[in-house]
């Protein structure tokens, strides 16, 4: 998202997140964390530039890399998988975030 933040911060951070303490962030606990980013000044462009970290750097990212990076959140990459627009190895994220960043 554009954010420049030490370790130590990062792992505040991702304590302060896992509400479960399960060690992993869902996506609703992530999904918490970029509405307080939103809602603090955080552009669409952070959001589209986190995205494009996620996809290596291209414009569009596979649903094995959104797997990757939300891993156990079956029901939340449902989601994403049948709004984000595209085939399976190239999801229009940049859609995608448009269309969200509208909704709030």
């Amino acid at each position: 998202m554009g954010l420049v933040i030490g370790n130590d911060e990062a792992e505040s951070e991702f304590k302060k997140r896992d509400v479960d303490g399960n060690g992993v962030l869902s996506f609703d606990e992530f999904a918490g964390y970029i509405l307080e980013q939103f809602q603090s000044g955080t552009s669409e462009s952070d959001v589209l530039n986190a995205f494009s970290s996620l996809a290596g750097g291209k414009g569009v990212i596979s649903v094995n890399e959104l797997n990757q990076y939300f891993a156990g959140e079956v029901k939340n990459l449902d989601y994403i998988n049948s709004n984000m627009k595209g085939e399976d190895d190239a999801k229009d994220y940049t859609g995608f975030v448009k269309e969200v960043m509208f909704r709030i």
